[in-house]
């Protein structure tokens, strides 16, 4: 029973981070192509 419970509690952190870590990745992917269009208008 306790090793279940571990891993339920491991399965909801990884679930969290992945969150945490694809909303950043997005985020980083607008500011990306934000940061390629300037680019592109001064050239």
């Amino acid at each position: 029973m306790y090793s279940y419970n571990l891993l339920i509690t491991i399965s909801i952190t990884n679930e969290k981070l992945c969150i945490k870590f694809s909303s950043i990745l997005t985020r980083s992917k607008k500011f990306y192509r934000h940061f390629k269009k300037k680019n592109f208008q001064k050239n």
